[in-house]
């Protein structure tokens, strides 16, 4: 073992402090991993005790002796003690007994394979890692044929692969395991290629696994881990078997648990999007970080202010994340046209927008204005050159857009610009859908939603109806990955079920428009104003159309128009509990 090999954490400081120390620390595997064990323990702690290099190195001939180490081995004992002692000495002992006991291990384990492994591996995404570790774990994930790259790239887990490696490394032919792992194995489009079971194909290894049935423990009470969790099991095999669909779902509170028979749904990159809708949704633009867009009016003063402007200063919220939450607010007066209301995942309710926010943006109907157009507003101008010093100063040394080409990052500004008559707004995240139907086109759409274009008001309210059924909301929570509060990305998955297109000749497309717009009226009417927040507001609106049957009428002609299988049920922590905008102040690396 390299005592100056390269630290896997990136940690440079540690780097330096090992410079200087080219020896190995060696010591004999042999066949017994106790003893061996025993014996690098009595060495360590006998090393952590020398601290002067002026004295002579220990005698150790009486722990060789006690662990029956002899010659060659004990000279090669010798040479390694040696360089425990001088680290100790030099203030950097403080791990190596424990990181050689760690390294003698899994090589006699490999060498001794197993019947069976059992294992709570590692859960560590790829996004999370260094850059060093990324690139090795991209390498192996590539040379095995399991990574999946593209936009799950970074949600790739070292658990799948450590699976994978200790199923190749330490597993018998024939061998049996069983290993806890994140709940978004058993469905997930970056597990796809590990749920194969044919993890190596190279010769002269091939590793396959035949999965057997899972344990979904998504629903134990209290969560077992962070992040909700699953068990998978298999056998080392000549040929691979995919993990099934079907699990064993343990739900309910501890004491309490309820075993029953339950289906996942896998998704993969050749899953279908059976809805002709699926190439219309857009995700809003990313208008972060909101202290330098976001504004609360400032009142006239008794003097009034020139026609065509308003005064506005930076709208403060608990949820800024460094640097941001550090800045001074920014007022100064601005150009009433730039003052735009923006529509966050936290504005929709189901059938109605709610609770806009206000933001300067340097856009017009026409597009995202250039430089050259901006010298044209002067208050626009001014303002907008002092937050773009702001964000100049702060942005991630990653970063190298303008703030402008930041808030129209891969076009999803100027795509709203100029907005359709017509569209559908939907929340990105949560526990389940909120849709509405909006004319209005002065409304900028953020990225906690997506939004689409319709052709009428009619097409408009059939697709709310739809989105916010409950039939839906139980079809696509089958298909959502799961966290610690249950349900979480929406995303594409509604274009997954066969939403039809709009027909204004369909019997049933017409009464789900008309149930639609009754639901956006009733919506409308609800006194919402001391109603605390957006989670509270869905409540009530849901409340109010269960009330009345508009969402019973609902869910029983969407259960027949999708052919959809009705048995389950919503289950909504806290409603909503993760949806919002909770976490829109987003890490400023494009």
């Amino acid at each position: 073992m390299e005592v100056n090999a390269e630290d896997l954490a990136g940690s440079e400081a540690e780097d330096e402090q090992l410079a200087g120390f080219a020896e190995t620390i060696t010591f004999p595997l042999g066949s017994d991993p106790t003893q061996l064990d025993l014996l690098i323990g009595e060495l360590a702690d006998l090393a952590s005790q020398y601290t002067d290099t002026a004295t002579p190195i220990p005698s150790i001939s009486h722990i060789l002796e006690a662990r029956g180490v002899k010659d060659p081995q004990a000279d090669v004992v010798r040479a390694s003690f040696k360089t425990l002692c001088e680290l100790n000495a030099a203030g950097r002992n403080h791990i190596w007994g424990y990181v050689v006991r760690n390294q003698i291990r899994p090589l006699w384990l490999a060498r001794n394979p197993v019947d069976v492994l059992v294992g709570n591996p590692p859960w560590v995404a790829y996004r999370y890692m260094t850059r060093t570790m990324q690139s090795q774990f991209k390498a192996m994930l590539e040379s095995r044929g399991l990574w999946a790259g593209g936009a799950v790239a970074t949600n790739q887990d070292l658990a799948a692969l450590f699976i994978a490696r200790t199923v190749e490394v330490f597993l018998k032919p024939g061998g049996t395991f069983g290993f806890v792992t994140p709940y978004a194995v058993l469905s997930r489009l970056q597990y796809e290629l590990f749920r194969t079971g044919d993890w190596l194909d190279a010769d002269p290894v091939h590793i396959n696994a035949a999965f057997e049935t899972s344990w979904d423990l998504a629903d134990v009470r209290p969560p077992l881990f962070p992040v909700p969790s699953a068990v998978v099991f298999g056998t080392r095999a000549g040929e691979a078997v995919a993990l099934p669909e079907k699990v064993i779902a343990f739900r309910g509170r501890v004491g309490h648990i309820i075993r029953e028979e339950d289906t996942v749904i896998q998704l993969s990159v050749d899953d279908e999007y059976l809805s002709p809708y699926s190439s219309r949704p857009i995700q809003g633009a990313t208008v972060v970080p909101r202290v330098l867009t976001f504004v609360d009016e400032v009142p006239a003063g008794k003097l009034g202010r020139p026609a065509g402007t308003t005064a506005v200063k930076s709208a403060r919220s608990a949820q800024e994340k460094k640097p941001w939450k550090f800045l001074d607010s920014v007022e100064t007066p601005v150009e009433e046209t730039f003052v735009r209301e923006v529509l966050l995942g936290s504005s929709i309710v189901p059938f109605r927008a709610v609770w806009p926010h206000k933001a300067v943006l340097p856009i017009s109907d026409s597009g995202v204005l250039q430089p050259a157009q901006l010298v044209l507003y002067p208050l626009l101008s001014a303002r907008w050159a002092i937050v773009e010093g702001l964000w100049n100063a702060n942005k991630s040394a990653r970063t190298k857009q303008s703030l402008t080409e930041w808030l129209d990052y891969q076009g999803k500004l100027r795509r709203q610009l100029p907005a359709p008559a017509h569209r559908i707004a939907y929340t990105a995240s949560g526990n389940r859908i909120a849709a509405a139907y909006t004319s209005n086109s002065k409304y900028v759409i953020e990225h906690k939603l997506y939004w689409l274009p319709v052709d009428s008001e009619a097409e408009g309210h059939y697709l709310a109806a739809i989105l916010n059924s409950d039939a839906v909301a139980i079809a696509v929570a089958k298909r959502q990955s799961r966290g610690l509060f249950g349900t979480r990305d929406i995303d594409m998955l509604p274009w997954r079920l066969p939403i039809p297109a709009y027909d204004a000749d369909n019997a049933t497309h017409e009464a789900l428009s008309g149930l639609g717009a009754s639901a956006a009226a009733t919506a409308e009417l609800l006194d919402l104003t001391d109603v605390p927040d957006f989670r509270a507001a869905r409540r009530v609106v849901r409340d109010a159309l269960a009330a009345d049957g508009t969402t019973a009428a609902i869910d029983e002609l969407v259960i027949g128009l999708l052919d959809l299988n009705p048995s389950g049920s919503v289950i909504l922590l806290g409603d909503e509990k993760r949806d919002g905008d909770e976490d829109d102040e987003l890490e400023l690396t494009a």
